[in-house]
């Protein structure tokens, strides 16, 4: 059956919230969805906006028999909060830039364990199982069975993956901005997994163990700025990609040729 491709565009006025005036405007959960997750991080919904604000939507829908089929692509947002435009655009390379070309997505993920159950906090002083006296703990351990999936908690460079001392096997990602996350006691490594490998936010690196100093299968979690660890349960933003030069050029092109049509609306 053949399907065909329509660019959809509306404009409305936020009467509740923006999930749920995109999904009564819609009927589409999954755009509703798509539009909160890109603006999550940059704008507080809660705090800034207003009844009455407008809130302008392009996005690409598949239809088969008149019907809507597989995922909306939304190509460019725009919110309007306290009388100041937001926007996110859908760049060429599949990922998000708002108005000045900074990529909207850097965000490391609280949960590198889906599924897990947190066994011991972040602190400055926990009594240690094994060593029986007072320690920092400083990361988040994650109970879960031996071989549940460990994922990279943000994009970034494999900077080392092979054993060390009471971490066992451990992963360490290097982020931009100074971050660094590091997962212990792993059972084994993903295949490819190693030093130098470039890895996406939510890829699957690695699989939880007891290796090294561990009392029963968990995954220590731990995030560090600059060497420092802090605690990775308070939320962190990574600045991402900024555009230059011959991609800022071109991206601006869309931006110019996409924002005509938010006027228009």
């Amino acid at each position: 059956i053949i399907s065909t491709l329509k660019t959809e565009a509306f404009t409305l006025k936020i009467k509740t919230s923006p999930y749920l005036d995109i999904i009564q405007e819609t009927g589409s959960k999954k755009l509703a969805q798509i539009f909160v997750a890109n603006f999550r991080h940059s704008l507080n919904f809660k705090l800034d906006l207003r009844v009455g604000d407008t809130l302008v939507m392009i996005y690409d829908q598949k239809y088969r028999l008149g019907e809507p089929f597989s995922k909306p692509i939304l190509k460019t947002a725009m919110i309007e909060m306290k009388k100041k435009k937001h926007f996110i655009y859908l760049n060429d390379d599949e990922r998000y830039y708002d108005e000045k070309g900074h990529e909207v997505e850097g965000f490391l993920l609280a949960r590198p364990v889906r599924h897990a159950r947190i066994s011991s906090y972040f602190t400055k002083r926990r009594w240690h199982p094994i060593l029986h006296k007072w320690k920092a703990h400083l990361g988040i351990d994650y109970a879960a069975r031996r071989g549940t999936p460990v994922v990279a908690a943000g994009s970034g460079t494999v900077i080392y993956a092979a054993r060390m001392g009471t971490y066992g096997n451990l992963i360490k990602i290097r982020h931009s901005d100074g971050y660094e996350t590091r997962y212990a006691h792993l059972k084994s490594f993903r295949r490819g997994i190693r030093r130098g490998k470039r890895v996406k936010k939510g890829q699957i690196i690695a699989y939880v163990g007891t290796t090294g100093r561990s009392t029963g299968p968990h995954l220590h979690f731990e995030l560090r700025k600059h060497g420092r660890a802090i605690n990775p349960l308070r939320v962190v933003q990574v600045t991402t990609k900024k555009l230059k030069g011959k991609e800022m050029r071109t991206f601006q092109k869309l931006r110019n040729y996409y924002d005509k049509i938010i006027e228009f609306h």
